[in-house]
């Protein structure tokens, strides 16, 4: 066998086998990225979910303060003017609107068979006609049926 090809049988195996490393720690390094790929996307989905449950829990603080505050609000004018009721029905009236998010709010009592308006907050020109409107139950309303009224 000649010299030449005697040599290079041990340099072919030795590039064979380095090769062989180099793919195997190529496969290694694109394991590797898969995985980081994997755990990423995991920890974006965590932040989303994360960032969601943040809103929610503000949304239901704030809708809870707004409650609070017109309750208070509401307890305030009671104290004040324990006589006086209608202070405190267009108190009701303007805080039942600002925690529904409404432009305006209205207040009935239950008077024999009618519904007079007592309080409003914003009105507009129709809650201004309706207040010297009375508002009349119906005979096959649940308020008359169970007799809520005098």
């Amino acid at each position: 066998m000649p010299r030449g090809e005697k040599d290079a049988k041990p340099a072919k195996a030795k590039v064979e086998a380095e090769l062989a490393a180099v793919r195997k720690l190529l496969t290694s390094e694109a394991s590797r990225r898969r995985q980081l790929e994997k755990r990423l996307t995991e920890a974006q989905e965590q932040q989303t979910a994360t960032a969601e449950v943040l809103q929610t829990r503000t949304r239901e603080l704030t809708e809870a303060l707004e409650q609070q505050t017109a309750t208070s609000e509401i307890l305030r004018v009671i104290s004040s003017s324990p006589t006086n009721l209608r202070p405190v029905l267009e108190t009701i009236a303007e805080n039942a609107a600002r925690v529904c998010g409404a432009t305006d709010g209205v207040v009935h009592l239950v008077e024999g068979g009618e519904l007079p308006l007592v309080a409003h907050y914003d009105a507009n020109a129709w809650t201004e006609v309706r207040q010297h409107i009375p508002w009349l139950l119906a005979e096959q309303s649940r308020i008359r049926r169970e007799g809520w009224f005098n």
